[in-house]
């Protein structure tokens, strides 16, 4: 990014640059309301540091469960990865005739 005129990086252009880490509430809210109408319970475990999770249908079945080994929670701390973390389990539950509410 250029620096202004008097040859400095104003104060919002320097915290433009500054990369977005999600916190831990902000991950499993994301995955909590990703996959309605259905619901999704999560488990931070590891001393806080991964998560795991499973999706259940509207009568309580279990319909997907992700990696039993959980992911860890710096690597969804970046918006990217958490996007594709639902991103996937969202077409897998599609692609196997589940209808999911729009984002």
């Amino acid at each position: 990014m250029p620096a202004g005129r008097n040859g400095r990086v104003s104060e919002r252009e320097n915290r433009s640059r500054v990369a977005v880490r999600l916190t831990r509430k902000q991950i499993v809210d994301a995955f909590t309301n990703a996959f309605r109408p259905h619901s999704c319970r999560t488990e931070v475990f590891d001393s806080d540091q991964r998560i795991r999770f499973a999706i259940f249908d509207p009568d309580g079945a279990r319909i997907y469960d992700g990696d039993d080994r959980g992911v860890a929670l710096e690597s969804l701390s970046q918006p990217a990865e958490l996007g594709a973390a639902i991103r996937s389990a969202r077409e897998a539950l599609r692609s196997k005739g589940y209808q999911l509410a729009d984002r």
